[in-house]
């Protein structure tokens, strides 16, 4: 059996950590290789890392100074001796068997890369996908296509399990939040086939105050891998050109929504950038077949009035209760 390197970059998150580790030590996948990187948790997430350690050999620990989730991410592949690697965010849990989907549809397909699918959790209820158990077997702009469309699959290193071979020698860049979008950036285009499942195996958690429910200036850098994206799709793939407009219109939309929750950065250089975007583009946002009916609607108030489209979208945002 193939050693399969499972890197779990950990910081204060000792409220979740040890279902996360016990989803991990109970796979029914056995030949694992668990890192986990400390990366100078101030709660007793390094203690429960080191008893985990202790009652289970397989699961090596490494404790650094506070650096981000991406050189803890880096740490744990310089460290890694799988053939295969795939990450587990600390906060999160899996399904027992998700190592053993994924590894078994690399082999079934002879590829480098195989995804599976998120349980999406909140405080008030969980959501599965809505194509379960599709499964498609891509070339890299076929994928590539799918991840800018958010259609099966999506630019998170936690749900895909690689070939060691495909990333070695990469890192992530640090830094920088939204981390996995620049480093899939770095393989995407080499990759020969990818196992796309629909299949719901990892259980990723919403939190109060998490980069996904409140605004930074930090969340900017999505823009910016969107553009590392766009460089991709102009050398590589110069087909998905319309597919790429909806990926730059989403991201944008998602950022200014998360700002009008937060409410602090009004106005502000940010909201500029937001704005001059859907200002600059309604016509393109009209007349991409890509971007629903219901959000071309919403530009539309947009263009008319950026008060009401902010109470329509607070009120969108207002149906989701966060875990805390």
């Amino acid at each position: 059996m193939d050693l399969i390197t499972v890197i779990v970059p950990v910081y204060n998150t000792e409220k979740y950590l040890e279902k996360c580790l016990d989803s991990i030590i109970n796979q029914t996948y056995q030949e694992l290789d668990i890192i986990l990187v400390d990366d100078g948790s101030s709660d007793n997430s390094g203690k429960i890392c080191d008893a985990y350690a202790d009652k289970d050999n397989r699961i090596r620990v490494f404790h650094q100074p506070n650096k981000g989730v991406s050189a803890a991410r880096n740490k744990g592949m310089d460290e890694a001796r799988g053939k295969y690697i795939a990450s587990v965010d600390s906060d999160d849990y899996v399904d027992l068997d998700m190592i053993e989907y994924l590894y078994t549809n690399i082999q079934k397909y002879d590829a480098d890369v195989a995804t599976c699918s998120k349980y999406q959790i909140f405080a008030n209820r969980s959501e599965e996908n809505d194509k379960k158990g599709e499964v498609y077997v891509c070339d890299a702009e076929e994928t590539f296509r799918r991840m800018l469309l958010n259609d099966g699959v999506g630019f998170s290193m936690s749900d895909k399990m690689v070939k060691r071979d495909l990333i070695e020698g990469l890192r992530y860049e640090e830094g920088k939040i939204h981390e996995d979008c620049f480093f899939i950036a770095l393989w995407i285009e080499k990759v020969n086939k990818v196992v796309i499942s629909t299949v719901d195996k990892y259980h990723y958690i919403h939190r109060a105050g998490s980069i996904t429910t409140k605004f930074k200036k930090e969340n900017m850098y999505l823009i910016e891998a969107n553009y590392v994206f766009k460089h991709i799709v102009d050398t590589y793939f110069p087909r998905l050109d319309k597919e790429m407009f909806f990926r730059l219109a989403w991201t944008h939309a998602q950022l200014l929504d998360l700002l009008f929750l937060d409410g602090n950065f009004e106005g502000g250089p940010e909201y500029q950038v937001l704005v001059r975007f859907f200002r600059r583009n309604i016509l393109k946002i009209i007349r991409n077949p890509y971007i629903s009916s219901k959000r071309k609607i919403a530009m539309a108030i947009f263009q008319v009035s950026i008060p009401l489209y902010k109470k329509l979208s607070l009120r969108q945002w207002e149906k989701s209760q966060w875990v805390n």
